[in-house]
């Protein structure tokens, strides 16, 4: 353009730095971790009931089902479970500061088994909270010991305001 009036305007490695430079060809020496899909998946807004107040759907979330839960409100998901082992029970959030104090809780129970308090709260621009961003999910599991095969139910109640489920996974 313009008989070469721009050639040389710019540098292909400002300043010499390293972050532009080839990157070396390697070739991996372990295998690629496989990814091990779930046997159910909700979103949020695929509850079966719930108690308290009406989660409220906003539109967010990846498959924008996510929903907003007052406080003590309890969201109900069932299904069929024909497995002795344990149960891992995944729950994907939207990241968020706690609204009021230093913590961000939701209660979760899988039938009348004993009920796990869960913090997700992160500090500041903290590394958990950036990955959070970026992935656009707070993601805590849990582990319960279901005491029968059958229909089950999971119980997920917001302890603290702000709690807005994505997701619910289960293995």
């Amino acid at each position: 353009m313009g008989g070469g009036k721009w050639k040389g305007m710019m540098d292909a490695k400002p300043r010499d730095l390293a972050v532009f430079d080839k990157l070396p060809r390697t070739k991996a020496e372990a295998e690629l971790v496989s990814y091990k899909p779930p046997k159910f998946l909700w979103n949020g807004i695929a509850y079966t009931s719930y108690s308290g107040n009406k989660p409220l759907a906003h539109g967010l979330g990846y498959q924008r089902s996510a929903v907003s839960l007052p406080v003590g409100t309890e969201l109900h998901y069932s299904f069929e479970w024909s497995s002795t082992d344990s149960l891992h029970i995944q729950v994907a959030l939207a990241p968020n500061h706690p609204v009021e104090g230093k913590a961000i809780r939701y209660a979760i129970r899988i039938n009348d088994g004993t009920e796990q308090i869960v913090n997700y709260a992160t500090e500041g621009r903290s590394e958990e909270w950036k990955e959070n961003v970026l992935r656009n999910q707070a993601i805590r599991t849990t582990v319960h010991a279901p005491n029968k095969n059958g229909k089950l139910n999971i119980y997920i109640k917001a302890l603290d305001e702000g709690v807005v489920i994505d997701q619910v996974k289960a293995w």
